[in-house]
């Protein structure tokens, strides 16, 4: 009897077993069944084309996409979704259009046919590029940096519709550069956005850059070819030797020299200004006058021709300065040792041209010539470095550091 009980008992654990190891089976594939279509794209790992937009201008579109979905199109439907439409709209399709600048998110949501779905999400930032004015003025040779508003993206395809009034400068920084004057478009392409702006070529000018000034007398600088479009600035070195007033008014104030810088159209021009008396700027002005005259040995004394000595002496002979002679002009050599005798001496050689003034006369060697010092040329010091001289092949100017070398002796002739 236990034998027989025994038997039964081991073939219900047999039951058991199978009837058992079929319902987990069963439970196994029911359990694969349940995977949601939304965890299968997982699976997929789907994702979209962009996650974060961070330029697109105003009236710009760009399509946001969701890739490696890798199902039956039939058992999903996309649909996209703004959270601020006055920022960015979005059509069925995914198109992003750009309305306004600000910053919103664009959902896309996919939802399947079992009821299951997931939702991705864009941050899309809208600029409004434009550039910073709307006119650029510019002076020719000057250059001048392009800046954009409205977006912190960087500037593609600069063009200039006429490139021999202007052109695109990638140097230091995007600059436009003037070349002729005249007036042109430039634009370029920003955050999709093509953005366009008029650039002006100017061709300012200051007809004399040198303003010979008398110690408590005043000069006008007066400058033409401007745009009228900005604004006209001056900016002077040393304003113990003269000032400077905001029209461009400089007053001499003490003997020497110094440079005004003129800030216009966005370009610089310097002028120099001498101050000196009534003399020596009058013999500077004597010899610019004589500015591109040949130069002659023979005709030294005559009308239109000069040589070094015959130069200096005649732009000081109308203030009674002679150098010796009153009726005609004595060699360099001679000129110096009169002016040695009379202790209108400085300098006997060179000297930092900031001890120096308009009007001063320096005296050059060179080698062994027999004459007093060895001394073969002279020239007026007019100031900043610069002289004015006859050299050789007309009255020119000239550089003062050029002769330091050779010089021997720096005189004061109204001394």
């Amino acid at each position: 009897m236990k034998k027989r009980l025994k038997g039964i008992s081991l073939i219900i654990s047999l039951l058991a077993l199978i009837i058992l190891g079929g319902t987990s089976a069963k439970a196994s594939e029911q359990y694969e069944d349940t995977l949601t279509m939304a965890e299968v794209l997982d699976q997929n790992e789907a994702e979209l084309s962009e996650t974060e937009i961070t330029g697109i201008a105003v009236g710009t579109s760009r399509r946001l996409t969701l890739e490696n979905v890798a199902m039956d199109p039939s058992t999903y439907q996309i649909t996209y979704t703004s959270e601020n439409s006055k920022v960015a709209s979005v059509a069925s399709d995914g198109t992003i259009t750009a309305v306004a600048a600000g910053t919103t998110n664009i959902n896309l949501t996919i939802s399947f046919t079992d009821q299951s779905y997931r939702t991705y999400s864009c941050k899309v930032t809208v600029t409004n590029p434009s550039f910073t004015q709307s006119t650029y003025v510019v002076a020719v040779g000057g250059e001048l940096s392009l800046q954009v508003k409205g977006s912190n993206s960087e500037i593609y395809d600069c063009k200039v519709n006429d490139e021999s009034i202007a052109s695109v400068s990638y140097w230091y920084d995007l600059s436009v550069v003037g070349n002729k004057v005249g007036t042109t478009t430039i634009q370029a392409t920003v955050d999709g956005k093509v953005i366009t702006a008029t650039v002006q070529v100017t061709n300012p000018t200051i007809k004399d850059n040198l303003k010979l000034i008398v110690k408590g007398k005043s000069a006008n600088i007066k400058v033409t070819g401007k745009s009228g479009k900005t604004k006209v600035t001056y900016q002077i070195a040393n304003s113990k030797i003269a000032s400077i007033s905001s029209s461009g008014k400089i007053k001499g104030k003490k003997y020497g020299s110094t440079v005004v810088t003129v800030s216009v159209d966005n370009t610089t021009i310097p002028v120099v200004v001498a101050v000196g008396k009534t003399k020596t700027i009058g013999a500077i002005k004597n010899a610019v006058k004589a500015l591109g005259k040949p130069y002659s040995q023979p005709k030294r004394m005559q009308k239109g021709y000069y040589d070094c000595s015959s130069l200096v002496w005649r732009s000081y002979k109308p203030y009674k300065v002679y150098f010796g002679d009153k009726k005609y002009a004595p060699t360099a050599a001679n000129q110096g040792k009169y002016l040695v005798q009379k202790k209108k001496v400085i300098a006997k050689k060179y000297v930092d041209p900031s001890k120096l003034q308009p009007g001063d006369v320096l005296y050059f060697t060179k080698g062994k010539n027999g004459r007093y010092r060895n001394i073969y040329h002279t020239a007026i010091y007019i100031g900043e470095g610069v002289i004015i001289h006859a050299n050789g092949a007309q009255v020119a100017y000239g550089s003062y550091s050029y002769y330091q070398n050779r010089i021997a002796l720096i005189t004061r002739p109204t001394k």
